[in-house]
């Protein structure tokens, strides 16, 4: 099989991911935190070596800032339901995931408002509906189109209103750099572009955010304070209730040694390398339409297409027969595919990854011509 699915999670993973985790699991693999005995002590060391690679990856100085999740939607749930509270205004853009939208969805009492655009995608009207925001919440790359938001832009006008941002970096962390000079919260998977293992995640403040400003989602048992029956008001435990994944901490530790191994912009340079070999290939092939992005606007490697014909599911199903990894329908995002007409059906994506070849693509548009 050709794996085309990196944007649900990269595969295949790099050696020393695999090697990480089997390392622990042989080795380690005690509960980090909660015993004093050396196995126990070796897992909090890989947790700790783990949240520092993150902040150092972020620029934030102090690693227990960095509190590890479940994955993405984790983390933003955490980030939403920690900061927004009644009353609020929240700004986000027509390009969220569902895992901001939903949990948005949920509220009473607050106003929603999502930035304007142009009929190319550009956001259009920022300093506008930013007055009086609260929140603002943006995800850094569109999981669809692949388009990259402005983010460091709209962040820097959000904190001169005042308002508390949040970055949603599922499908950036690890390709793109991340600053958080104007953003206070980043959540991001563990298991995509930093190549760790499912079921990984983190949420890391910035150092400059005002921790009182969150409040935990989940209390419980955190190895601290154990003796005061109230939850712990210091990260990263108040935001780490229960056994961590250590396991899946230990992948993402190596994913980014991995990541840190190659040149600066290596990953992102070819995926964007392949994307562009498959979007010019598809633009010689009137049957097929592609979901682009604003001219304005850069790209990681996710690209998605709809066929005058055949719908998204059929075209996945028959690329699917033919040994390739793809993903069709609404991809968690219906507001993306509102915004470019092609609901209910959505379109199909395809998402390289950095071990994907130029000759696999190659493969794919040969197929894709048949169809």
């Amino acid at each position: 099989m050709i794996y085309l699915d990196n944007a649900a999670t990269t595969y295949p993973k790099p050696e020393c991911v695999k090697n990480a985790l089997l390392d622990f699991m042989q080795n380690c693999g005690a509960n980090a935190g909660r015993s004093g005995h050396a196995m126990s002590i070796d897992s909090g060391r890989v947790v700790f070596e783990a949240r520092k690679s993150l902040a150092d990856m972020l620029g934030i100085k102090h690693p227990m800032n960095v509190a590890f999740t479940l994955n993405a939607t984790h983390a933003l749930n955490l980030a939403i339901q920690g900061v927004v509270k009644k009353g609020d205004v929240v700004v986000t853009s027509p390009f969220e995931h569902n895992s901001v939208k939903r949990v948005l969805n949920a509220y009473d009492g607050i106003e929603i408002r999502v930035l304007k655009t142009d009929k190319f995608g550009h956001l259009v009207d920022v300093k506008e509906s930013l007055k009086g925001a609260n929140v603002v919440i943006l995800v850094h790359a569109n999981n669809v189109s692949g388009m990259i938001l402005p983010v460091d832009e709209i962040f820097k006008l959000a904190k001169e209103n005042g308002a508390t941002t949040i970055l949603d970096a599922a499908q950036s962390a690890g390709v793109l750099d991340i600053s958080t000079k104007y953003t206070d919260i980043v959540c991001a998977s563990g298991h995509k572009g930093l190549y760790g293992i499912q079921g990984t995640g983190f949420i890391a403040l910035s150092d400059k955010f005002d921790i009182s400003k969150i409040k935990p989602l989940m209390q419980g048992g955190t190895g601290s304070k154990s003796e005061h029956e109230i939850h712990p008001n210091f990260m990263p435990d108040m935001l780490e209730a229960g056994t961590l994944n250590a396991h899946g901490i230990a992948t993402v530790k190596a994913g980014i040694e991995f990541i840190n191994s190659l040149k600066k912009d290596e990953i992102i340079n070819h995926e964007r390398e392949l994307r562009e070999f498959l979007r010019s290939e598809l633009l010689k092939m009137s049957e097929f339409k592609i979901l682009e992005v604003p001219p304005s606007y850069e790209t990681i490697g996710n690209l998605s297409f709809t066929h005058e014909r055949l719908s998204p599911s059929e075209i996945s199903l028959k690329l699917n027969e033919k040994g390739f990894c793809v993903r069709a329908s609404l991809h968690c995002n219906p507001g993306t595919h509102k915004f470019y007409g092609t609901s209910p059906d959505g379109a199909v994506r395809v998402s390289p990854g950095y071990f994907t070849t130029l000759e696999e693509m190659e493969s794919l548009v040969s197929v894709l011509r048949e169809i």
